[in-house]
């Protein structure tokens, strides 16, 4: 492959990869996402208590909490790291 033809499949590719970012970029801000306001932070923490109490672990409560479509600080997914570091700056 010459070094022309590569860089012109280099520069496609890119053009691609940005393409496809800006459609996931307005695909998200069309999205409604429910983001955690304040008042409902006291419930998610009541939630993610019991759910501790229970034996559940950080990875089940982020599951849960996702399939139940609540979302964390600036509407982001819940993961185990964040459903720990959520519980230990709540509590």
């Amino acid at each position: 492959m010459s070094w022309t033809k590569f860089i012109e499949q280099q520069l496609r590719a890119s053009e691609l990869l940005h393409k496809d970012r800006n459609q996931l970029v307005k695909k998200r801000a069309a999205a409604d996402i429910s983001r955690t306001t304040w008042y409902d932070r006291a419930a998610v923490l009541a939630r993610i208590s019991q759910c501790r109490q229970r034996g559940k672990t950080f990875s089940a409560i982020a599951s849960e909490l996702n399939r139940q479509g609540l979302r964390g600080r600036n509407g982001a997914r819940w993961y185990s790291s964040s459903v720990r570091a959520f519980l230990v700056r709540h509590q």
